[in-house]
């Protein structure tokens, strides 16, 4: 998998954030400050410390560093401290991949800067805003918000800001494999960062670079710009960039066939990542592991590795968490709305008592239209983006199902070889083996959970085995119940019937869960919510828009 954008892009936002913060690296330097000092020497030290905990890669640390700035900074009341605190916050919760938070981190500071008229912070929080949204793969919405932020920075002539917001737009393209509108991109980022001698930005672009020759094939240039940018990602001393490094590097060695040497690099990679907390980073190193695992023959391993990572990025962007952030901006804009309805009141009023009751029919007539057209906008907007987000999980459900199938073909030639190895340790284990082969075969190539009036008893004498010894098999193997398990895939198989266009205008909602194995349409119901989040009618007329 492609890295989406060089840890040194965010240290670069911070960096140039507040480039009048100056000290040597504090990190691990003890914390002397009082609880209840409310200074500004003291807020000026936390930022001191995290400025160095963020540089170098201790995310943990800076993490921590921010929220005691922000709790001075709300304690002094400076409501511009605070808005610098949430927007701090917000960058290394998306480099530590809490990007729910980021982004919660990230509007709250653009209410505030905006209501300061801050058009510099203005633009640094749309242009966060935007690469939390290329990390969840919301590649137009990161545009978006990355445009406006580039066309700020150009009317302010910051170079560095509009330097990174290149830098992220050519990540965006070279996620898209346009790889040939990526490299000019990130030339001229580098161009400019080398100009103003900004070492982070230039290694972060070089690293990217270089990612780009590789997809493209040019190993020597590839391993030329690796080579640069690790340089200077040593001489910093930022670990989270040298992990980036080190994991470019393993994916260059194991296209040009050095296995071993990108099994070391692979190892590297994951200690920087694992020290510095990215553990959206670690699922990548995993996915990495996988790769190497199966060049090599180890598909054992090699599922080991796919299941981690998969399970990680589960664990870090879940469907209810995805649906919540996708919420996000659609809250900001209906508190804009709501905020712009009170200066109409505000202003309507002032005109009725400066004019003393002149037309005052007219005006309250055009005063509903106007609070009638703002509030049709606010239905139309909270509908649309609700649709999105229903679309959204559809998606992921679909995507999800489409991953389970390409991973049983993996599973199976699994089971062949522990069958092979294990035949000649222990005869139950091997008997274990094939109970289970039996089972999959029955669920997933004779659909046997269609069949409504399908028991636990039933499924065992049909697998040639006992009701206690299949459930304790389903425990141990799906660490679901049997009903769970048979629930499960009825959903599934409803799901995938539901997104077929032919099949979902062809039946009924009850007609299909009947076809998926439930006897009962309120059941159906219940347990399509708890599973896939939204209801079956919901789910149908999204799947049909996509």
């Amino acid at each position: 998998m492609k890295s989406l954008v060089s840890v040194c892009i965010f240290a670069l936002l911070f960096l140039y954030q507040y480039a009048n913060v100056s000290g040597s690296p504090v990190t691990n330097a003890k914390i002397t400050i009082a609880t209840n000092d409310t200074s500004e020497a003291s807020l000026k030290k936390y930022n001191r410390l995290f400025l160095s905990a963020f540089d170098q890669g201790y995310n943990f640390k800076a993490r921590e560093y921010a929220r005691k700035a922000l709790i001075i900074s709300i304690k002094r009341g400076n409501v511009h401290e605070v808005a610098m605190a949430y927007s701090n916050l917000a960058i290394i919760n998306t480099r530590m991949g809490d990007y729910e938070k980021a982004n919660e981190n990230n509007f709250t500071a653009l209410r505030i800067f905006k209501q300061l008229n801050d058009s510099l912070h203005v633009a640094r929080c749309n242009l966060s805003i935007g690469t939390v949204f290329i990390k969840l793969k919301e590649y137009k919405k990161a545009l978006k918000y990355i445009n406006v932020a580039a066309d700020a920075f150009y009317q302010l002539n910051d170079q560095r800001g509009y330097s990174i917001c290149l830098s992220n737009t050519g990540s965006i393209f070279m996620e898209m494999s346009d790889y040939k509108k990526a490299l000019p991109i990130f030339f001229e980022a580098a161009g400019i960062d080398e100009k103003n001698n900004d070492p982070g930005g230039t290694s972060s672009n070089f690293a990217n670079i270089g990612l780009v020759y590789l997809n493209l094939s040019n190993y020597t240039a590839a391993a030329t710009y690796f080579k640069k940018a690790l340089a200077i990602n040593k001489a910093m001393g930022n670990i989270s960039s040298i992990a980036n490094v080190y994991l470019n590097y393993s994916k260059l060695m194991l296209q040009t066939g050095k296995k071993d040497s990108a099994l070391f690099y692979c190892d590297e990679s994951l200690k920087k990542y694992h020290e510095a907390g990215q553990m959206d980073e670690e699922a990548n190193v995993y996915s990495q592991y996988a790769s190497i695992f199966e060049a090599t023959g180890n598909f054992n391993s090699a599922y080991k590795y796919f299941i981690k990572s998969t399970e990680l990025r589960d664990s870090l962007m879940d469907i209810e968490k995805a649906a919540r952030i996708s919420m996000l901006e659609e809250k900001y804009i209906n508190e804009k709305l709501s905020k712009d309805i009170l200066a109409l009141e505000y202003k309507t009023a002032l005109q009725e008592t400066k004019i003393e009751n002149q037309n005052r029919l007219s005006i309250t007539w055009l005063v509903g239209m106007i609070f009638s057209i703002i509030a049709v906008i606010i239905i139309v907007i909270q509908l649309r983006r609700k649709n999105n987000a229903y679309k959204f999980i559809v998606s992921k459900n679909l995507a999800l199902l489409q991953k389970e199938q390409e991973l049983h073909g993996v599973k199976s030639e699994i089971e062949e070889l522990s069958i092979d190895e294990k035949t000649r340790l222990n005869i139950s284990v091997d008997e274990k083996i094939k109970l289970l082969k039996k089972l999959r075969s029955a669920l997933q190539n004779d659909k046997i959970y269609t069949r409504t009036d399908l028991t636990i008893e039933k499924l065992s004498r049909k697998l040639g085995s006992n009701r206690t010894y299949l459930s304790q098999l389903i425990n141990d193997e799906y660490q679901k119940s049997y009903s769970e398990l048979i629930n499960e895939y009825r959903i599934k198989e409803a799901m995938s019937m539901l997104s077929d266009q032919v099949l979902s205008q062809r039946y009924s909602i009850e007609a299909i869960a009947k076809e998926a194995g439930f006897n009962n349409i309120s059941t159906f119901n219940s347990l399509f919510r708890k599973y896939v989040g939204i209801t079956p009618s919901i789910f149908r007329k999204s799947a049909n828009l996509q």
